[in-house]
């Protein structure tokens, strides 16, 4: 029976999660008028599941324990429908979709502030530009929305954290199925400056700068210093010191900030220093000098 019967039929609303990656997944189906005495079951590609009545708007079913052959994409399509009393409902409205599950091979940077905010490319594989497609950093609380670039990348923000230390960072599609590849992400005590010498040097670039301050991270490659808007990279000797040669930049004011994970996210202590123009020299005088050589 493809249409709704006369009277009050049952009416599906929503499933969650509505796609699914994995078999023998619980699935939450809303809508109308379960209150039925008869028995009621879900559909998956044409296999029954028993489902539970929670309330007249609420079923749960558990999907069946394998899935169905997906296509070549790598993702399937169907109807969801239910069976009460040996005839069945469908709602065109309502999809369930199966997909590969997800996986990360890689991200970028691999550190940030515990203040978070750190934006992180993720690379992996079978992401999707769907409004579930998240990232959970270690718990299931620090779970975050991701920005879809394409079907291996997304982009999330860290959420704040309160303890130093790495954690695992997986991806969704569905918020409830995510990748289990335990890719790190560490996060570390804000760096800060305290001090800048010297805080002068001249528009050609090329002096060593000495930046004092907390937090540094001593790890090759990661740490940048930025004058303005140009960075460079820069050597750290400890936890407290690193160095970094000046840029060429005409002459003026600018701020001087360093960040410990590949000019992501960067200090904003503010402090100042000054490009000099180049001296020259114009002119001589006198030209020529005598020289007393003395017997």
């Amino acid at each position: 029976d493809l249409n709704w019967r006369a009277g009050s039929p049952p009416f599906v609303e929503g499933l969650r999660p509505n796609v699914l990656s994995q078999a023998s997944t619980v699935i939450s189906v809303w809508g109308q008028n379960f209150g039925t005495s008869a028995a009621i079951s879900c559909v998956f590609a044409g296999t029954p599941v028993t489902a539970t009545r929670v309330s007249n708007t609420l079923l749960t079913c558990t999907s069946p324990a394998s899935l169905p052959v997906l296509n070549p994409s790598g993702l399937t399509v169907t109807d969801f429908w239910l069976s009460v009393a040996s005839s069945l409902y469908v709602s065109h409205t309502v999809r369930l979709w199966y997909e590969n599950p997800v996986t990360v091979s890689s991200i970028s940077p691999t550190s940030g502030p515990l203040t978070g905010g750190t934006a992180v490319t993720v690379v992996g594989t079978f992401f999707r530009d769907h409004t579930s497609l998240a990232c959970r950093f270690g718990l299931v609380t620090n779970v975050v929305t991701a920005r879809y670039v394409s079907p291996t990348t997304v982009i999330c923000s860290s959420p704040a954290q309160r303890v130093t230390g790495a954690v695992a960072l997986e991806v969704t599609n569905n918020r409830v199925h995510f990748s289990s590849n335990n890719v790190q992400f560490t996060y570390a005590a804000e760096a800060t400056i305290t001090a800048v010498a010297p805080a002068i040097a001249y528009t050609s670039g090329g002096a060593s700068i000495a930046v004092t301050g907390t937090n540094f991270i001593m790890a090759p490659t990661v740490s940048f210093c930025r004058f303005g808007n140009v960075s460079r990279s820069s050597t750290v000797t400890s936890s407290t010191q690193l160095t970094c040669l000046s840029p060429a930049l005409p002459a003026g004011t600018y701020t001087i900030e360093v960040s410990m994970n590949y000019g992501v996210d960067w200090t904003s202590d503010g402090w100042q220093f000054t490009v000099l123009a180049q001296p020259s020299i114009d002119s001589v005088s006198p030209s020529v000098s005598r020289t007393q050589v003395v017997q």
